[in-house]
């Protein structure tokens, strides 16, 4: 004979037996801000959303943290608070504000938070650590709750190639890249990626940068020749390669002439080490060139201001002291222009 199998049962009462079987606790629904997301906003902005849930109890009430509720509504299927924030210089750049829906039978829908970023407009700011570490910064005045794609491109003859790209979530302001090569420009584009995360919108314009830097000293060397005709041939050389901090792409040379307390002013960029001038015919004008070498990332110092006369004003007036308003020096600093007949006839 066989003996029937036994079992015991326990029932067992829940926390809350005053629950009614399929009663729902409130759950928050659009317009409501979604949790965990970043909203950017502009700064002196007054920033306003609307909270709202669905619930099946009218003794439902929201509660709320990081703003003041201002206007609360409700009838027997929804509940909705109006919030408000103002992005002033008193408040820092981001701003966590949560919220939650309680009824009278203890059920909640849970805290939810976002942020708010305060946000200047948009921009982006690239910093060089190093020959191969980047730090990029960013702000942005469009949300992008699934987050961004930050891609970096090197050009070459008209040409972008990726490099990499990484993503982001959407509360993201900053990141650093490696690897990269001192001596090429590179391009940023950072974009809104959708659901599926692929980049579909560019939250900021690309920016592009350089790891090279200025130049550490002017170019050597400068000499000029008076040829027929008041031509002047203005040559010079290229800083060293480890002055150089880069590749020289090119110089800016300025001519500057002086007479009485008026300045003409004339500025050439140029891509070899050699300048053809013409000169004043007046010999009450004093003239000078100055000359700075370039890399990607810009201009390094200038040289002294060399004055251009012949041997014989020269021999008469070696040191000239002018007030001139030149991009190379502070306005309104005097500058001692000496004279220098190297390579004149």
């Amino acid at each position: 004979s066989s003996v029937p199998l036994q079992f015991v049962v326990n029932v067992v009462s829940p926390s809350n037996a005053s629950i009614p079987c399929g009663y729902l606790p409130p759950v928050f629904i659009p317009p409501t801000p979604l949790n965990g997301t970043c909203i950017p906003i502009l700064w002196g902005q007054r920033w306003n959303a609307t909270l709202l849930a669905q619930i099946q109890s009218n003794l439902t009430r929201i509660s709320v943290t990081g703003a003041t509720p201002y206007v609360v509504l409700k009838n027997d299927t929804h509940i909705s608070a109006g919030i408000a924030w103002n992005a002033t210089d008193d408040n820092s750049t981001r701003q966590v504000i949560c919220y939650n829906a309680t009824d009278s039978l203890g059920t909640s829908s849970g805290t939810r938070c976002f942020t708010l970023l305060v946000m200047k407009g948009a921009g982006i700011k690239v910093t060089i650590h190093s020959d191969n570490l980047v730090q990029i910064n960013w702000t942005h005045t469009k949300p992008s709750e699934q987050g961004f794609n930050i891609s970096l491109y090197t050009i070459s003859s008209n040409l972008t190639i990726l490099v990499k790209s990484i993503q982001l979530g959407g509360c993201a302001l900053s990141t650093q890249l490696s690897g990269i090569d001192g001596g090429t420009p590179y391009q940023v584009v950072i974009a809104g990626l959708n659901e599926h995360s692929i980049a579909v919108e560019i939250i900021i314009s690309s920016v592009f940068f350089t790891s090279q830097k200025v130049p550490s000293v002017a170019p050597y060397g400068i000499v000029y020749i008076l040829l027929p005709n008041n031509v002047i041939m203005v040559e010079w050389s290229q800083p060293a390669l480890n002055e150089a901090r880069g590749f020289v792409i090119g110089y800016t040379l300025v001519y500057s002439c002086y007479k009485n307390s008026t300045i003409d002013r004339k500025l050439y960029d140029i891509s070899t080490n050699m300048k053809y001038l013409q000169a004043e015919n007046d010999s009450r004008v004093t003239c000078s060139i100055s000359v700075c070498a370039k890399t990607i990332a810009g201009c390094g110092p200038p040289s002294q201001p060399l004055v251009i006369q012949d041997e014989t004003e020269c021999q008469k007036a070696p040191k000239i002291t002018v007030q001139p308003e030149s991009i190379f020096t502070t306005m309104g600093s005097p500058v001692t222009l000496e004279c220098h007949t190297s390579g004149c006839p």
